[in-house]
């Protein structure tokens, strides 16, 4: 499963950042550096889990 987080860290990692700018363009003023860091590592975790299960499903499925 540990190779399936190393392919997924890129991706989650760019897609988390664009989602945190997309929030803070949104909410401008309101957030704070906590608020960025949480909702941050938050999205990040969530998608990287999301994506290391797929891709290791989608291995899964091309070996049958």
């Amino acid at each position: 499963m540990g190779k399936y987080i190393k392919k997924a860290i890129p991706g989650c990692l760019g897609s988390s950042l664009a989602v945190i700018a997309v929030q803070s363009f949104n909410y401008l003023g309101v957030w704070k550096f906590w608020n960025f860091l949480i909702n941050f590592l938050f999205t990040f975790i969530i998608t990287t889990v999301i994506v290391s299960v797929c891709l290791w499903l989608w291995s899964k499925i091309k070996r049958k």
